[in-house]
């Protein structure tokens, strides 16, 4: 498995690992780890090998009895790792403090006849050549899966010293400012994010629109709008009104009101999918992976059989929220498409709003409460949590008047389009630092990073 077809530079050089490598020194270990043994011998996987380094935050242990059995995998510092399932390719050095470690069948060890170049060949094995070359052998059915043969096949390109050592300083040095970056960008995505928030909380507590409320002096307290709806309510959600308690909610505006959401919405949980007894004709339908805060992913949409007449009860109209049951509960948009036959499963509430509750000042809501975790004291279960149609009609909903709720929908808009424009600039800079890791790497063992004068540094070296 070459994949470095190249012209080689100046007193380069090319070799397999097994080449490299001491007799039987690429090997991988644990088959079956077993439980986690307090105190026991470390174990090496996948998710510890990240960014050219080992990840000790997280380590497995085993037992001494499954760690005596794997005797011959047991490692040395300056050894060199590369995973070889899942995620393929990934590489590090052994650091002399886990001399003693072993590895789980996720991950291969090379134990160098040359320690000195355990460096290089970690860095060669994530250059752009080498995942090449290694991806046109992946093999595996359920996951990614290196053989240990196609790896000792796998070639690699050497440099002689002192190239060697000023091509490793370069990319070091590179890598950090990249990894600089990586950082600031990630810091102005945590800060989008603490914006997005921010926002929300000001447009659920009046604060959003407090200057513009002094603007409109006229508008009519929510209270009159809900006294004439209340009057229409059928005895189930009169049960929940009636029960509702706003002592312990934060004060509002004088012109709002706290109200459950079963005070101004209608909710109906979606169809059951049971293949053996749904009859009828074939329709598109939503399920919980479709909803997206704010919006719908469409690509993947499945068809289950809904009978004439279900329609009403499981049917979509403009204005419909659609509200996650599990998963992410409580994650919600609203559904726009008057012209669709899309219906939803079990998975989600559709919810209509009446008069007195716009359907895009209900999602902004939800995602407030559950940015502040206030809607997760309405979920259900111990393990996964649930919002069930009795929980979601108690939640909380922080009721501005009308005018003022589409003033509030407006300028939320508009802020977390701005949110979404300044992550988009921030994924794609995310995107130029990745690439620019990729080119360093790959200019290297080409022999294109050194300085032009650079060919004399190699010259006396075999």
């Amino acid at each position: 498995m070459s994949g470095l077809a190249q012209d080689l530079p100046d007193g380069w050089w090319r070799s397999s690992i097994d080449a490299l490598a001491e007799p039987k020194g690429v090997a991988y270990g644990v088959l079956k780890p077993g439980p986690q043994v307090e105190g026991g011998v470390p174990m090496l996987r996948v998710s510890d090998v990240r960014d050219g380094r080992v990840d000790q935050s997280q380590i497995y242990r085993i037992g001494d009895e499954l760690d005596c059995e794997y005797r011959r995998t047991k490692l040395r510092g300056g050894e060199v790792l590369v995973s070889i399932q899942g995620s393929v390719g990934r590489a590090a050095v052994v650091p002399a403090e886990l001399s003693g470690a072993n590895v789980s069948r996720t991950l291969a060890m090379i134990r160098l006849r040359e320690p000195e170049l355990a460096t290089w060949v970690q860095t060669a094995l994530e250059s752009p050549q080498a995942q090449h070359a290694m991806r046109q052998v992946v093999g595996g059915t359920t996951r990614d899966s290196l053989n240990l043969r196609d790896l000792r096949r796998l070639e690699i390109l050497i440099a002689p010293e002192p190239q060697r050592s000023t091509l490793l300083s370069l990319i070091e040095r590179l890598r950090q400012l990249n990894g600089s970056s990586a950082q600031h960008l990630a810091a102005a995505r945590n800060a989008i994010e603490r914006f997005r928030r921010a926002v929300l909380a000001a447009a659920c507590s009046g604060y959003l629109t407090a200057a513009w409320r002094e603007a409109h002096p006229d508008q009519c307290a929510i209270s009159e709008l809900l006294r004439d709806i209340e009057g229409r309510l059928s005895a189930k959600r009169r049960r929940v009104v009636d029960g509702f308690d706003a002592s312990d909610l934060s004060e509002l505006p004088s012109t709002w009101t706290w109200a459950p959401l079963a005070a101004v919405s209608d909710s109906v949980l979606g169809k059951m999918l049971d293949k053996a007894k749904n009859k009828g004709e074939p329709r598109p339908y939503l399920r919980n992976t479709n909803v997206r805060w704010r919006g719908f992913d469409l690509d993947d949409v499945s068809e289950m059989r809904f009978e004439a007449g279900e329609e009403e009860r499981y049917g979509l109209e403009p204005g419909d929220v659609l509200v996650c049951e599990g998963g992410e509960p409580g994650r919600a948009a609203v559904w726009r498409d008057a012209e669709s036959d899309m219906r939803f499963q079990k998975a989600l509430h559709r919810v209509r709003c009446e008069g007195a509750l716009l359907p895009d000042f209900l999602v902004n809501v939800l995602q407030a409460h559950a940015y502040s975790g206030m809607l997760a004291g309405y979920f259900t279960g111990s393990g996964i949590a649930h919002l069930t149609g009795v929980s979601l009609a108690r939640v909380p909903v922080p009721l501005p008047p009308i005018e003022e709720q589409r003033e509030i929908v407006r300028r939320v808009d508009q802020l977390l389009a701005l949110a979404d424009s300044l992550e988009q600039r921030i994924d794609a800079g995310s995107k130029r630092v990745e690439r620019s890791s990729h080119a360093v790497l790959a200019k290297a063992f080409r022999g294109d990073l050194l300085p032009a004068d650079s060919a004399s540094l190699g010259q006396g070296s075999s």
